[in-house]
């Protein structure tokens, strides 16, 4: 499976926001889910929209653009998954 986040960056009362994405799994897995939540954002919302709203909420948090897409990329991911194992069960 391919994740990646930003990894935090805190100690005391300083909390890093300019933080790199770490890299795990597939590297071509990573470019082809970043795709997807690039055209996700770039057209209006689906049907089923969580990864989508998701995206959006981040970025009204204050995350930046790749961040906000990389957490829709994981949260799309556990939803996917959940719904996976839902149907082998």
């Amino acid at each position: 499976m391919c994740w990646y986040d930003p990894p935090p960056y805190e100690s005391g009362q300083f909390i890093g926001s300019h933080r790199k994405i770490t890299k795990r799994g597939s590297s071509t897995l990573r470019k082809v889910g970043y795709e997807v939540m690039r055209v996700l954002k770039s057209h209006p919302a689906p049907k089923d929209d969580a990864g989508y709203n998701y995206i959006l909420k981040k970025e009204r948090k204050g995350k930046s653009k790749k961040h906000a897409k990389i957490a829709g990329l994981n949260k799309f991911l556990r939803i996917y998954y959940a719904r996976v194992n839902e149907v082998y069960q």
